[in-house]
């Protein structure tokens, strides 16, 4: 196709251009075969495009009006008219002509931006009739992804939500201004079911709130359009116009009533939502009037025609008609004869106003009057839906709330609006909460139900401490100063009335003080005593044995520091000799002492055993004979000796006397004999049994 560019008629130059004013998402319409206009310009400029599709399309663009990328749902362009790199394989809006999806579900093609990621937009597409399959599908567009052109993010394509849907859907706003919903008409031939998808933050709920028309709301049902309430649901059908109602809270479709007027027309709002516009093919385009309900009859005979006598040698045909982000509604009208052939795009400049005072401009844009057969009446069908998106806010400015916060490191902030959709705090925190630990003021801007709140916080945040001392005993004529000034401490009260951060205690007693700074306070207490140190060893003089030495223990009544004269310190002293232990106990009254006298007696009794004795009579290892350490004392003293075998050879109670080596007064033959001691110590009572062996050598 030749790239064209068209003049625009009079209606686009109005004094009053809503685009000033709007937001600009829908500033770029993307549609038909190759067509665009670009709203951001006045007048609007009619432009080539990249789009291929007979009837479904959208095209999206940011608030300020810059274009994102376009789609019939079954294939997405990217701003710069390139199909997106994973887009190859899309599903539904058929059918599929020469390798290609032709685009023909009527308003098979809807697209959603993720509530809960303002990169990412849900893509719908439903299958064309033409299929016979009913399906519909959604696939996820990334505009990070290819450099920032966006794409089709992987693992999230063609995902079935549905397989009796229609090539009839749309989009409205949920109630809390964070959520939307995609209603889709069922196929059923009578009763055609409405399917409501909420999509939020979490993403497409693919479980539908379903809505069974009542039983004259029959046929089929074409064009689906909504208020700017997101509420107001006007179709047109075999009935005729129809209205209801949609709860954007709960999704169920309520409220239908009708009238009879032409069948399967396109329809449109007036930007304030007080006229109603059909395009009845010759009939030409009516407008109803609104601001007469909810009285439906006066409605239907507000009828006026504003669109001119048709040619009557032509058949006129309304494709579709929409609302442009300028305020006008735009209309696609055919001209049809047996030896003509003509696409237009007219214009209602004031579509607001009443009757005829909205006007009516043929060929605002006029489109391709140069196309014959074979394209005929297959050119396009639809100039694409609108992009919804969620309405700017109401701002509600709250007074900033001064906070002081006593004693602690940090302090959680809340958001006065508990389930916002969004939050941005000054900090850069982005829930309900924010975690602050410095004075300062801080503010919280969050939308919800419809409004945007900006909360501030003034936050003081008092610190100080206050220790005293633990309960103390003070020495005589001593003194203990308690200071607990603090920079950031305002006022101090003693309970004896005292308002100094500084006090000199002499007398015992109990001693508390408050400490204060704005509302913020803190309290202690201490206990003083009068003490007279002294140290005591717990023992007295004591004598024990070398063998069982007993620890000396000392004790003072208020803490300090133990020296022994022995070099030793601690408490607890283990005695090496004879003699007086001193203990001297240094404290913060002074130096104190205590001394007890310890005798260490020598009770370990010790006896070695001989294992060989000659008894030939030199005088030398003569007589077998244990020997006994110095100052072992016997209580008790018993030893045998046993030859081999097993006779009593030799027995003695006697510590001082020893075997000879005679048996019945005779010298006892030489060799081994056993023997068997038994002895008491006299001072630990301490019983022992020795047994060996002895050699017996001449």
């Amino acid at each position: 196709m030749n790239k064209l560019y068209f003049l625009l008629l009079l209606c686009l130059f109005s004094n009053n251009h809503p685009l000033l004013h709007a937001q600009g998402e829908n500033n770029n319409w993307h549609f038909g075969k190759k067509q665009s206009i670009n709203f951001n310009v006045n007048p609007p400029l009619q432009q080539e495009s990249n789009m291929m599709s007979y009837e479904a399309a959208v095209a999206v663009s940011n608030a300020q009006g810059q274009l994102q990328f376009y789609t019939i749902g079954s294939r997405i362009w990217n701003r710069n008219g390139i199909e997106m790199p994973n887009s190859n394989g899309l599903l539904g809006n058929g059918p599929t002509i020469n390798g290609q999806p032709a685009g023909s579900s009527a308003y098979g093609a809807q697209v959603i931006k993720h509530p809960g990621n303002p990169n990412r937009y849900f893509v719908f597409s439903g299958d064309a009739q033409e299929d016979n399959s009913y399906n519909v599908y959604y696939s996820v567009v990334d505009m990070t992804l290819d450099g920032g052109n966006g794409d089709v993010v992987p693992g999230m394509k063609n995902i079935p939500i549905m397989t009796n849907g229609s090539e009839y859907m749309a989009v409205t706003r949920g109630a809390d201004c964070k959520s939307y919903w995609l209603i889709v008409r069922t196929n059923a031939i009578w009763v055609r079911d409405y399917y409501a998808f909420k999509i939020d933050v979490n993403g497409v709920n693919t479980t539908p709130v379903i809505t069974t028309p009542p039983a004259f709301m029959i046929g089929a049902f074409l064009p689906l359009i909504f208020g700017n309430d997101g509420t107001s649901m006007y179709s047109m059908g075999t009935g005729g116009i129809v209205f209801a109602q949609f709860n954007n809270v709960t999704g169920v479709v309520s409220g239908f009533q009708s009238f009879t007027a032409y069948s399967f027309g396109p329809m449109a709002l007036s930007a304030d939502n007080t006229k109603l516009y059909t395009a009845e093919g010759t009939a030409g385009v009516k407008q109803y009037d609104l601001t007469l309900m909810p009285n439906l009859t006066a409605v239907q005979n507000s009828a006026q025609i504003i669109s001119p006598a048709p040619n009557p040698s032509h058949m006129t045909i309304f494709n579709d008609m929409r609302r442009g982000p300028d305020g006008k509604i735009y209309l696609l009208r055919q001209e049809i004869s047996s030896a003509y052939y003509n696409v237009t795009i007219d214009c209602i400049p004031q579509p607001n106003l009443s009757g005829t005072a909205a006007g009516y401009n043929i060929g605002a844009f006029d489109y391709i009057s140069s196309w014959s057969p074979p394209m005929g009446l297959n050119t396009f069908w639809r100039f694409g839906d609108d992009f919804i998106v969620n309405p700017e806010v109401d701002t509600i400015a709250h007074p900033a709330k001064d906070t002081v916060v006593c004693f602690a490191s940090s302090l959680n902030l809340q958001s006065p609006e508990a389930d916002a959709a969004y939050y941005q705090w000054s900090n850069g925190a982005n829930g309900s909460t924010a975690s602050v630990s410095a004075d300062g003021l801080y503010w919280v801007y969050s939308t919800n139900n419809c409004q945007t709140y900006i909360d501030s916080f003034k936050v003081h945040f008092i610190r100080f401490s206050l220790d005293l001392p633990d309960d103390t005993a003070l020495c005589e004529n001593k003194t203990l100063q308690l200071d607990i000034t603090d920079p950031a401490i305002e006022a101090y009260l003693w309970n004896d009335g005292d308002v100094n951060g500084v006090k000199t205690i002499s007398q015992a007693g109990r001693y508390s003080v408050r400490a204060s700074s704005g509302p913020c306070s803190l309290s202690d207490t201490i206990t003083v005593s009068i003490t007279h140190p002294k140290v005591d060893i717990l023992q007295d003089d004591l004598s024990m044995c070398n063998n069982n030495i007993s620890p000396i223990t000392a004790e003072a009544n208020v803490p300090g520091s133990y020296y022994w004269n022995t070099g030793d310190t601690g408490r607890v002293l283990i005695p090496d000799h004879s003699g007086i232990y001193v203990v001297n106990h240094l404290n913060a009254c002074g130096l104190y002492k205590d001394s007890v006298r310890v005798t260490i007696n020598d009770c370990i009794c010790k006896i070695m055993i001989p294992n060989v004795f000659t008894p030939n009579g030199d005088g030398r290892n003569d007589v077998f004979l244990p020997v006994t350490a110095p100052g072992c004392n016997f209580m008790f003293y018993d030893m045998r000796v046993y030859n081999r075998y097993g006779q009593q050879v030799y027995y003695t109670n006697n510590a001082a006397n020893g075997w000879d080596g005679t048996f019945r007064d005779q010298p006892a033959e030489a060799g081994a004999y056993m023997y068997s001691i038994k002895y008491t110590n006299r001072y630990t009572d301490e019983t022992r049994i020795e047994n060996g062996d002895v050699i017996l050598m001449r």
